[in-house]
């Protein structure tokens, strides 16, 4: 991994998401690209328009006039973490639709992955439109790490990968094992079996760990991973149980790209995992 693009809105928690970037950066010999994205004066409200941070600033009549304010507001931005990094940091301000922009930016410019704070945006925004998290994570052709406003970067040491059994899981978690391999973390597979599930042959935790271990190793039956079953009421609560349990630094999971929510867990726990968690969270895209 040796490009990470880094979405913008000059806010507390975007320097806090720039701060982490950088840690991440450090660790993987990545280069951290920042990106401010806005719209012309007079220009149709952007319902995910990732520029809250622009509301203290008063508001030029021209594009042009405009895009120099923003590139400023930007070098003052950036002006800390490349006291910090400068050969790791670049940065860059352009016009038009948010989500569009961070995807043409992400491909145009081989990115390996967007780091995205989900609370730079508005409880509102988040309500009425959705998040621009989420509509990047959608359209992203490559992972996004999704940041809580509580995470501080202290290295990732630990990785646990959300399985629900799918045929294509074991590759998934050969890619984690490759983006993250500077790193060396521990691996761990977690299946959460709810509640409610009645399967037609009830079985153990044990019985249903080696069976899901056996298939998760059937693309790398060398990769070093740990499975693990767990029986809970509902899905997130098994989850954030792990996290707790193991000192996870970051929780992985894989979804169909054409929609974030419409993937294996339901979307009351999706929505919770990417606003709510407390741990960085990693979204691959299944083919």
């Amino acid at each position: 991994m040796k490009k990470i693009l880094l979405p913008t809105d000059f806010s507390d928690d975007s320097m806090l998401a720039a701060e982490y970037a950088l840690g991440l950066a450090e660790d993987l010999d990545a280069h951290v690209h920042l990106l401010h994205v806005f719209l012309p004066p007079g220009a149709m409200g952007d319902p995910l328009a990732y520029g809250a941070g622009r509301a203290a600033m008063a508001i030029p009549e021209t594009a042009v006039g405009m895009k120099a304010q923003l590139l400023a507001r930007m070098e003052r931005f950036v002006h800390p973490l490349r006291l910090k990094a400068p050969e790791r940091i670049s940065y860059a301000v352009v016009e038009g639709a948010t989500v569009e922009e961070i995807v043409d930016t992400c491909t145009e410019e081989s990115m390996d992955m967007i780091l995205m704070s989900t609370h730079g945006e508005s409880a509102l925004y988040r309500t009425l439109f959705g998040s621009v998290t989420a509509a990047t994570i959608r359209r992203a052709p490559v992972p996004v790490l999704a940041l809580p406003r509580a995470a501080r970067y202290q290295g990732i040491k630990k990785i646990a990968y959300a399985t629900d059994g799918s045929i294509t899981d074991g590759r998934r978690l050969w890619q984690l094992s490759q983006q993250f391999q500077a790193l060396n973390p521990q691996l761990y597979a977690v299946h959460v079996v709810e509640a409610n599930e009645q399967p037609t042959h009830p079985q153990d935790e044990a019985s249903i760990s080696q069976e899901l271990d056996r298939q998760l190793h059937q693309y790398d039956p060398d990769l070093p991973f740990e499975t693990h079953v767990i029986k809970c009421e509902q899905l997130r609560e098994g989850l954030e149980q792990f996290i707790q349990e193991h000192d996870i630094d970051l929780l992985a999971l894989s979804t169909h790209k054409r929609n974030l929510f419409a993937s294996w867990f339901y979307p009351s726990t999706a929505k919770h995992l990417l606003f709510h968690l407390a741990t960085p969270l990693w979204v691959m895209h299944r083919e």
